[in-house]
Parts: structure tokens; C-alpha cells; sequence
């Protein structure tokens, strides 16, 4: 901690240098106006000690262009000073100074009142500093959600969705949204569909969906099975990515001709619409993608057949638990319950158009929701034979 004393009377300097520990605060003295400024400039002082009269200026003006020059320092200027009326005193505070000591002043007196500032420059200085790091990590977490979003935007150029029979709603918990989908179509009008909640949000989610997205879509090119796309997706994210990190996920295979096949890993049921009164639910029966090696990974998928009309919903589970103004969440059977009360409205040519029934859910579930804030990224995909 560095100390300087402005004061024209030697006298006064001494009296300081003794109140203080050398071990404590480093002192310089300044005996004029001119000189004060110099040494404020070149040594950067944590707190000054000065007069009401200075040699070669005003004192009260001397702290005015010390705390401009001190810019977003904070510099303790104490006011030692044998003028010590009101009307001085509280010019002194006027022009900036922060204490003020009348001479003669007790040595203990002194020393009290200087810790006292000593604390307060070391606190902020602390926070200052704890402030530039939270600066400075809070801009690497911009970049890397940056990057992040880079990514998945590269990677969902390549999904075929939002097509009349497929539609694909994301909905982000904060700058983007970290679940993935991926939609493509394959050979023979086969339909091959992932949607993926990886654990975490922003690069730690994109850094386990760049490698999924490329499996997928060379899987897809190659028209393969859905066993061997599951036990490739979860060789992948086993091998590459670390222990606490996973990715719940369904993946649908969807023929022409209605048969269908799913896999699905830590995610909530998936919903069939077979009429407006009717909902078949097919259950997770498999641990997510990257939990287990491959010679323990159970592949075999849940086989199903989709009748013309009937509508599939899939959705991450940042729909089902989201909280609702009553206090309860909306849960699988809510997001089921709103679904088939759009499918029973009365003009239903509108809901022909899976990109109307995806704008009137997602209005469906802004109003449950209400003032209660998005807890989760949530992310839902129609399909419709």
C-alpha cells in the first residue's frame, strides 16, 4: 500500500512517517502543488494525505484533478488540515475528499482512520479484480456459445425438416438451444429421425452433437438399419466423449408404407395420435446413448405401425417438466392433453398443416407456462403419415 503525504510543513511529514509501519505503507512526500501532481502520476499512490493550503495552489483544486487523474481508481484523499471550521470542512468534502483530520491531530486518532481507508482500497481493489476475471470469463462463455451455436446451425443445415409430414420446433432456454434434431430422408421414402438432449448446455452439448450429426447423416447415406445407426451413435459418443457426459435420445424409422421402428434411451414417452380420444405411448426401454460399451449396448428396437393420418410426438423432457402457474408440471400427459384438444377443434383444415398445429401447441404451452420462467431447453418434432 503506497502513501502520499502533500504538506508544506515538514513537520507534518515526519508525524506521519511515525504513526505508520514502514511494513505497512509505503510514504513519499510531496511539499508542493506541482510536485504532488508529478509523483502522483509516476508512482500511483493507493491514498493521499493532504492540506487544505498547498504551496503553489489550493488544495481543495489539488484533489479535483487528483480523482480526475485517478480515473476508475478509488484513491482515499484525506484532508489533513489546522483549518478546521465548518464552512472549510465541508468545502473539503465538496471538492471530493473523502476524510477529514484536524491538526493537531492524535496519533492514534490517525493511524484509526487511515486503516480504516487502507481496508476500503483493499476491498475494492479486490473486487475490482475479481470483477476483471468475471469479465473475462464471462466473455470466453460468450465465445464458446458463440461457437457453439455455430455449430449446431452448421450441423442442422443438413436435417430435411419442417417438410408438410415433418415439423420441428426448438425452443432455448438461453441464447440457443442445445438438443439436437436431425431429419432425413433416405432410400424409398424411408424417413430416419434422431432427436438428442445431451447432458449440459452451449460447447459442452455441441461437442457431443458434431460427431452424432456426422454418424447420422453417413448412416442415412447408407440407408442403414436402425440397430446399427443406435450401436454406432452410442460407439461414438462412448469413445470420444468423457464419463459424465450423455445424450438421451429417440431415434425413429418411418417406411412409406407405415412400419416403423424405435429406439429410445432416457427420453419421455413418445406419443401416437391414433384419433382425438386415443394416444398410444411407446416408453423409453433402453439407458442413453454413451452410458454403456458396446458389447453391453442393447440395440433392438420397439417396432410399431403408424396408420395414414396418425400423428407421432416427440419431445425432450424440457417440455414435459416445465412449470406451470398452478405450481404443477406440465408432464407428458399435459403435453398430450393439449395436442389432442388441438386435434378436436372444430376447423380442423387448419391443422392439416403440422406447421398451424406446431404454433397453436407452442401457444398452448406459453399459456400453462405463464409468468414461470423456461427451466430447459425443449425441443418437439410432428410427424405425420
Amino acid at each position: 500500500m503506497k502513501l502520499l503525504a502533500i504538506d508544506s510543513e515538514e513537520i507534518y511529514h515526519e508525524i506521519i512517517e511515525l504513526s505508520l509501519s514502514r511494513k505497512e505503507i509505503e510514504i513519499k512526500a510531496a511539499f508542493s502543488y506541482s510536485e504532488a501532481l508529478e509523483l502522483f502520476e509516476s508512482w500511483q499512490p493507493d491514498i493521499v494525505t493532504l492540506e487544505v493550503v498547498v504551496k503553489g495552489g489550493s488544495g481543495l483544486e489539488l484533489v479535483k484533478r487528483l480523482k480526475k487523474m485517478a480515473g476508475e481508481r478509488f484513491v482515499p484523499c484525506v484532508f489533513l488540515t489546522s483549518q478546521s471550521s465548518d464552512a472549510v470542512m465541508n468545502q473539503c468534502f465538496h471538492c471530493g475528499g473523502d476524510d477529514f483530520i484536524p491538526k493537531p491531530f492524535h496519533e492514534i486518532l490517525f493511524r484509526t482512520r487511515l486503516r480504516h481507508h487502507i481496508q476500503q482500497v483493499t476491498l475494492i481493489n479486490e473486487l475490482t479484480e475479481k470483477n476483471a476475471q468475471l469479465t473475462y470469463y464471462h466473455r470466453i462463455t460468450e465465445r464458446e456459445h458463440d461457437m457453439a451455436r455455430q455449430v449446431l446451425n452448421h450441423i442442422q443445415v443438413h436435417s430435411d425438416e419442417n417438410t408438410d409430414n415433418v415439423r420441428v420446433n426448438r425452443r432455448a432456454v438461453d441464447s440457443f438451444n442445445g438438443d439436437l434434431v436431425m431429419v432425413k430422408e433416405c432410400k424409398a421414402g424411408r424417413l430416419l429421425i434422431f432427436l438428442g438432449d445431451f447432458t449440459g448446455h452451449g460447447l459442452q452439448a455441441s461437442v457431443g452433437a458434431l460427431p452424432v450429426a456426422q454418424s447420422f447423416l453417413d448412416s442415412a447415406k447408407l440407408d442403414a438399419s436402425l440397430p446399427d445407426l443406435a450401436r454406432r451413435l452410442n460407439r461414438v459418443l462412448y469413445d470420444v466423449t468423457p464419463d459424465y457426459m450423455f445424450c438421451a435420445a429417440q431415434i425413429l424409422s418411418l417406411e412409406s408404407d407405415g412400419s416403423a421402428q424405435l429406439w429410445s434411451g432416457g427420453m419421455p414417452p413418445l406419443s401416437i395420435f391414433a384419433d382425438e380420444d386415443y394416444v398410444t405411448e411407446l416408453h423409453s426401454s433402453h439407458m442413453p446413448l454413451g452410458v454403456l460399451p458396446d458389447n453391453e449396448f442393447d440395440a433392438e428396437p420397439q417396432d410399431f405401425h403408424l396408420e395414414q393420418g396418425q400423428l407421432i410426438l416427440m419431445a425432450t423432457d424440457g417440455a414435459s417438466e416445465q412449470l406451470g402457474e398452478s405450481g404443477s408440471r406440465l408432464g407428458t400427459e399435459g403435453m398430450q392433453s393439449l395436442t389432442s384438444a388441438l386435434l378436436t377443434e372444430s376447423n380442423q383444415s387448419d391443422l392439416e398443416k403440422l406447421s398451424e398445429l406446431d404454433r397453436k401447441l407452442t401457444a398452448s404451452i406459453e399459456a400453462f407456462r405463464g409468468e414461470q420462467p423456461q427451466e430447459d431447453d425443449m425441443t418437439f418434432v410432428m410427424v405425420r403419415r
